[in-house]
């Protein structure tokens, strides 16, 4: 299909058109531009040439629209979904019933945490939206004829469906079912990744580019029946991403696993088969390490262990950017139940992409500071961390990692050195 459709892009479109002038007949080709007819003159000598790539992209046209029944298409957003009045939906159990986008009452069972804890549907879905600010955002949205601009609107094009939990928004009256909304083949992969702009022959198709949301340009392939994310980075955020890979297998903490394609690190969609709830809709301030811990308490203890986890290899790798939308819970998509934390993810903005110089000592570290203190904050944390039984890091397995990740790095010595500082920190101030 991405085949036909770059070939397609170096076709000419439109007709041929014949008109006589004074007894000589003229040839041009007509073909619509921004809504604009457009009337090209042809020289004699070109015209058979024309006519054959006009063929040609009629063949092609109907070979794509016999691909294209898995793209489903995109409809328009109606006044009812504007006024965000009706459902939030869970699959097709109703999870909070709204009003001009205040939520009027929930199931605290199923509903997503945020619309619990602030009821405000329409900041909800602009949480959902595509970073407006990402350059390859707006090819995507011109390259799907969304005009609007406000992120609360956007993800209302699909519904507000995701690829990471089965959450959706049903205007009042619709009898819509929600197997009728999953996403098909996803054509604006490149628009969002490369910043691309497309446009073809069956019209703007659903895609879940518009639900993705995040400061670095990336996209969701399908490929082996799986979804998978593309997300493009530079040497130093690569490096940070995948040495927090390696350095949470060595130290046992649950992560993803990403591969290097190009300038982008891919992974698989953790939460195929489970609601992914973000912990910002759980707590309001994510670096409040102790009223997170409280707060996941509350949900389920057994995803305590884990948090502490998480929040160890952020201290170890300079994590400064744990959002509010890069941790969270999974839920069963019937019950919603808490099932577990989330893997670790999204570690590109730590170690060496923040401090290239690596020049802060472990003492003055916040980010160490803060979950000492988060630890020693009462004797359960504290014993639960113990039961974490974290091994000894050593020196040299710190150099693996370095070398397995990028062996041509020149500041080799000093991440070493910086980690190990980390852990020595650590260790000797959670006894």
């Amino acid at each position: 299909m991405d085949e036909l459709l770059k070939k397609l892009d170096t076709l000419p479109s439109g007709y041929i058109s014949k008109k006589t002038i004074k007894g000589k007949e003229y040839t041009y080709l007509q073909y619509f531009e921004k809504g604009k007819l457009v009337s090209k003159y042809i020289p004699a000598k070109k015209v058979k040439f024309i006519e054959k790539k006009l063929a040609l992209r009629k063949e092609l046209e109907k070979e794509v629209e016999e691909l294209s029944d898995g793209y489903i298409p995109m409809v328009p957003v109606t006044k009812r979904e504007l006024e965000l009045t009706g459902y939030i939906m869970c699959g097709d159990k109703i999870a909070a019933k709204i009003y001009k986008g205040e939520v009027v009452s929930f199931d605290e069972k199923i509903a997503p945490f945020y619309l619990q804890r602030n009821k405000d549907a329409k900041a909800y879905f602009a949480s959902r939206c595509v970073d407006l600010s990402r350059n390859n955002a707006r090819a995507l949205l011109r390259s799907l004829n969304i005009k609007d601009n406000d992120d609360s609107i956007i993800p209302l094009y699909v519904n507000g469906c995701s690829l990471t939990d089965n959450v959706w928004f049903k205007p009042s009256g619709a009898v819509t079912k929600y197997e009728e909304l999953k996403f098909g083949k996803n054509l604006y992969g490149d628009a969002s990744l490369n910043g691309n702009k497309k446009s073809y022959p069956f019209g703007a198709c659903r895609t879940p580019e518009i639900v993705t949301p995040g400061r670095f340009e990336k996209c969701w392939k399908f490929e082996n029946n799986h979804w998978y994310l593309y997300k493009k980075e530079n040497r130093d955020e690569m490096f940070s991403s995948l040495f927090a890979m390696e350095l949470a297998k060595v130290i046992g903490v649950n992560t993803v696993k990403y591969e290097k394609v190009d300038d982008c690190l891919k992974c698989k969609n953790f939460a195929e088969e489970y609601n992914f709830d973000p912990i910002g809709g759980l707590v309001e301030n994510v670096d409040d390490l102790v009223g997170t811990y409280n707060e996941l308490k509350k949900l389920n203890k057994d995803v305590l262990k884990d948090y502490l986890k998480i929040r160890y290899l952020d201290a170890l790798t300079y994590n400064v950017d744990r959002t509010g939308n890069d941790m969270g819970v999974l839920r069963d998509r019937d019950s919603g139940e808490v099932i577990s934390l989330a893997p670790n993810f999204d570690n590109n903005y730590s170690l060496v992409s923040m401090l290239p110089k690596l020049d802060l000592p472990a003492n003055k570290d916040p980010m160490v500071l803060a979950f000492v203190d988060f630890i020693r904050s009462d004797k359960e944390t504290k014993t639960l961390f113990k039961k974490c039984k974290f091994p000894k890091l050593k020196k040299d397995t710190i150099k693996k990692i370095v070398l397995k990740v990028d062996e041509t790095r020149e500041d080799i010595k000093d991440i070493i050195d910086f980690v190990y500082s980390r852990f020595v920190y650590i260790k000797k101030h959670c006894k």
